[in-house]
């Protein structure tokens, strides 16, 4: 080399594939010098390419292998949603509690994706108040525990939901009754027993039995008599008399509804004021003691009179029937 003048050995003076690696110093092969796309990947050194070395957008999917960059590749904060294809991130992609409400779309959580017991109320719970419509509840999901005490409402029942085993006993008075909506069908057999139970004035003819109204119709109205006992003289001394229906018809059922007595016509000078002291009376069988369906009614009538020679009469007064 002492023989050569510098400069002295050009190109044209080396043979093809004579400049060895060693014949090279340090840093001379420059950029200039490599022919464009002639380095391969066994040129390159591992770790020789850094981030300086790429250009933007230089790097598309088919440039890595499957599993080449790991998080270690990457500097925090250089991939963004627009840098990953649909589908890309699975649940193992996603650190834990990474998910807030803001990630989530509209409707995008649906009964599926919620665990067992996750949703709870109250004042510390996750559901908004009153957000839970009527759309949200399953069939049969509200059950009696989960009303509250008197807030079922009258608007809150459909018509002729409350049947007869929903109502507790004796639950019905009278003010809960519509005015004239009682019908006979509603009325027990034998349920009104009591005349206090029927008011004045109101049973007419067509409200009778029909053996009833024949015996009515047969004398035309209801028909008193007026049946005169036997006379007597004062006495001085208190005494009881009856006087018995007549019964004409053998029924043994004439009503008894009064009585008393009056004074002779063929005795003068009566005074009952003076001569009777008092007088009592009462309806009753006659004969015998009770019904036996045998004896008429009758009235039995207690006076006192003073001593003298007046008489008087007992009477009582009949319902024919």
């Amino acid at each position: 080399t002492t023989d050569l003048a510098n400069n002295a050995v050009t190109s044209a003076k080396i043979g093809a594939g004579e400049v060895a690696t060693t014949n090279l110093a340090a840093n001379a092969v420059t950029s200039a010098k490599i022919t464009d796309a002639t380095i391969a990947t066994a040129d390159v050194a591992d770790g020789a390419i850094t981030g300086a070395k790429l250009a933007i957008g230089a790097l598309d999917g088919s440039a890595f292998a499957d599993g080449a960059i790991n998080g270690s590749k990457l500097t925090d904060g250089t991939v963004t949603n627009a840098k990953m294809t649909a589908d890309t991130l699975t649940a193992a992609s996603i650190a834990a509690n990474a998910i807030g409400t803001s990630e989530l779309a509209s409707t995008a959580v649906t009964a599926a994706k919620m665990a067992a017991s996750s949703v709870v109320g109250g004042s510390a719970g996750t559901i908004q108040d009153l957000s839970i419509t009527a759309n949200d509840l399953a069939a049969g999901a509200v059950t009696s525990a989960k009303l509250a005490n008197l807030s079922v409402t009258t608007s809150a029942l459909v018509d002729d939901a409350v049947t007869n085993a929903k109502m507790a006993d004796d639950a019905i008075g009278s003010a809960e009754i519509i005015a004239g909506s009682i019908a006979s069908s509603d009325i027990g057999s034998n349920a009104i027993s009591l005349s206090s139970q029927i008011a004045d004035g109101t049973v007419a003819e067509a409200d009778l039995a029909t053996a009833v109204q024949t015996k009515l119709n047969s004398v035309g109205a209801v028909v008193t008599e007026t049946v005169v006992g036997t006379s007597a003289n004062g006495t001085g001394a208190g005494e009881t008399r009856t006087v018995a229906c007549n019964d004409a018809d053998g029924n043994h059922d004439d009503i008894a509804i009064g009585g008393g007595i009056r004074p002779t016509s063929a005795t003068a000078g009566v005074t009952f004021a003076t001569d009777l002291e008092s007088v009592q009376g009462s309806p009753y069988y006659v004969s015998p003691v009770g019904w036996t369906g045998t004896g008429n009614m009758g009235y039995k009538l207690w006076m006192k009179t003073a001593s003298g020679t007046f008489s008087y009469t007992p009477y009582a007064i009949c319902v024919v029937v």
